[in-house]
């Protein structure tokens, strides 16, 4: 059956169909882990596939949600599928910090990479370190043409929130260091700073579940 995919009808489904002998199976993708806590109260056993070496669906001359779904159903009979670890809490958090700082990055660098593009149009040199302090000053009394001034102040003004942003997740990040014995650690490395730190804890997740250094390492 189909349905759009919410926490209440996902609900329903699972009281309808699921039961304490009954088996899912699903591929890892954006709203798994979502998925994975309403269902776990419902059935014996989830797995989840990672879906780059589900070669099976990849390879299917006929590819559907429906022809995805069955052959999901029989790898997962078979235990054939290749899974994924499935993270605890502390890992998830971790990890949606990890990613929010990235796209957070991420969009102030095209902010950036914007307001530069609009001086290349109108044949302006900047300086080399544009966004420094002295750089700021520069493009606040720089002279544009109307409405490249009003699209350059606009972009300033955006990438100045985008920072008031990106500073109070950092200081979540500065906090979650001072409570990870194993941030503190890592950050003994040289080279490696509290979001490197960060990032690799959330990758890593619990480092008990890694048989020795080389399965670490692989996995990294």
């Amino acid at each position: 059956c189909r349905f759009e995919l919410s926490a209440s009808t996902l609900n329903r489904f699972a009281q309808r169909h699921l039961g304490p002998d009954t088996a899912v199976a699903l591929e890892a993708t954006t709203n798994t882990w979502a998925v994975v806590d309403v269902l776990t109260p419902y059935c014996d056993r989830i797995v989840v596939s990672n879906p780059l070496r589900t070669k099976a669906i990849a390879s299917a001359k006929i590819k559907t949600d429906k022809v995805d779904a069955e052959v999901l159903a029989h790898l997962l009979r078979l235990d054939y599928l290749p899974t994924v670890w499935q993270p605890d809490a502390p890992t998830r958090e971790a990890r949606a910090l990890a990613s929010r700082r990235g796209a957070l990055t991420r969009q102030s660098i095209t902010l950036k990479n914007r307001i530069q593009s609009v001086l290349h149009q109108k044949l302006i040199a900047s300086p080399a370190r544009l966004f420094g302090k002295s750089g700021r000053a520069w493009l606040a009394t720089v002279e544009l043409p109307t409405l490249a001034r009003a699209e350059v102040d606009t972009l300033l003004h955006l990438l100045d929130t985008l920072a008031v942003e990106q500073q109070a997740l950092q200081a979540q990040i500065d906090a979650s260091a001072v409570a990870s014995e194993d941030m503190q650690l890592l950050m003994t490395l040289p080279g490696v700073d509290v979001v490197v730190a960060q990032g690799l804890v959330a990758a890593i997740g619990p480092i008990e579940r890694f048989t020795s250094a080389a399965s670490l390492t692989a996995y990294l």
